[in-house]
């Protein structure tokens, strides 16, 4: 545990007898936390590594690097040669390249339960695709504030923090006792 004049930027408290995947993530300084990765994702400290020829050996330096890094979670676009195309199996061939856990092909209905790696197919009413994104992990932390720092660094408004919630692992409510 940090000391008083060395502040955590961020503390995982369990949340009673609910199993170790449920956690509450508080974040003591908000602005702290996105000013820390600002600096971090502005820097070449990790990208250096990649430079130059690759060969069998990196890939263990990959996954070790990749492995190192905080990571949170979000969405990416993906594919957008695909959009407006009817949905066929050349679109279900390209998507196989993302290796997705499950696809989803939707007229815009989705519940939010995140599912890595899951791939979801918007159509409009004609059955054409209008976006395809992917659930994905994302290095140096939360997946929200990393996407407001890609807005920042692309030139758009400046990001602003997320102030923290509940991250949960539904599955492990089968696990839980309540008692």
């Amino acid at each position: 545990m940090a000391s008083e004049d060395e502040t955590p930027a961020a503390i995982s408290v369990p949340f009673g007898k609910l199993p170790s995947a449920y956690t509450r993530y508080v974040r003591l300084d908000e602005e702290e936390d996105l000013r820390r990765l600002r600096e971090t994702c502005r820097g070449d400290e990790y990208i250096q590594h990649f430079r130059g020829q690759t060969s069998r050996q990196d890939y263990d330096r990959t996954r070790a690097i990749l492995r190192e890094l905080p990571c949170g979670f979000t969405t990416i676009d993906v594919l957008p040669e695909l959009c407006g195309l009817p949905v066929c199996d050349l679109v279900l061939g390209y998507l196989a390249a993302l290796r997705p856990s499950a696809i989803r092909i939707t007229g815009g209905e989705v519940h939010t339960d995140a599912m890595q790696w899951r791939v979801t197919v918007l159509v409009d009413k004609d059955d054409k695709v209008e976006r395809i994104y992917q659930e994905v992990s994302i290095g140096f932390g939360c997946g929200y504030d990393m996407g407001n720092l890609l807005d920042e660094f692309k030139g758009g408004r400046p990001a602003s923090a997320f102030s923290g919630g509940a991250i949960m692992d539904t599955a492990a409510l089968s696990r839980a006792d309540f008692e």
